[in-house]
């Protein structure tokens, strides 16, 4: 007579450590992304050295890390896009509560070439977008092509219609750009940060580095 076998089954139940959203599509260039975006922010730091080095501590070991302000429009267009509900909400209470600061810098100068939103401000994947942001500041809408050019920098979106239906979407309200507006004698860097009420959404080109503001985290996977 064979002997019976007795099935052995495992089952393991995995409970994440902390809430997040996992987003992966296909962008407008064909190529595919995918990345978590965490419910808890960092703590408050300023751009000048905390968020940097936060960054690359967290990249290191793997974790997630600050966003710039690409990945932050992103995560609000795909929250958007796909009608996340949950996302959508989370992201509304965020920035009513809190200013947002992303790891991206404005840097102002006389000298044309030397105008740029510098993205992964002062880490190892730092990059930069080069042009103009001087200019008036308001409702998006109120903006001509021109005006608008420096959302192209920032968000790499400059469309009224997709900003318009993000802005509205989450917050109910405009979308609003605040950079320096007068011409400079001299070099100017400014953080970038997100902020909303019951009057606009904004995003801003015009905060001191100098100043704490709590951050977006992400982990990108591909």
């Amino acid at each position: 007579m064979s002997k019976t076998i007795k099935p052995v089954v495992e089952i393991e139940e995995i409970i994440p450590s902390e809430k997040y959203w996992k987003i992966k599509g296909t962008d407008s260039q064909g190529k595919d992304f995918s990345y978590r975006v965490f419910a808890d922010l960092t703590g408050p730091m300023n751009l000048e050295t905390q968020l940097p080095e936060f960054y690359e501590q967290q990249k290191q070991k793997g974790n997630p890390t600050p966003a710039n302000s690409i990945q932050i429009f992103n995560i609000m267009d795909h929250a958007v896009t796909s009608k996340n509900a949950s996302l959508i909400n989370h992201l509304h209470t965020t920035f009513r509560r809190n200013y947002i600061r992303a790891l991206s810098v404005a840097s102002y100068s006389s000298i044309k070439s030397e105008n740029r939103i510098i993205h992964n401000y002062n880490t190892s994947d730092e990059f930069f977008e080069q042009g103009i942001i001087l200019g008036p500041d308001g409702n998006v809408n109120n903006l001509n092509l021109k005006q608008r050019k420096a959302l192209d920098l920032i968000l790499k979106q400059k469309d009224l219609r997709i900003l318009n239906k993000v802005s509205q979407a989450i917050n109910q309200t405009p979308f609003y750009l605040w950079r320096l507006n007068s011409n400079l004698s001299e070099k100017i860097q400014r953080g970038v940060g997100f902020d909303a009420d019951a009057n606009g959404f904004s995003v801003d080109a015009d905060w001191d580095l100098s100043d704490s503001d709590p951050a977006v985290r992400v982990l990108r996977e591909k």
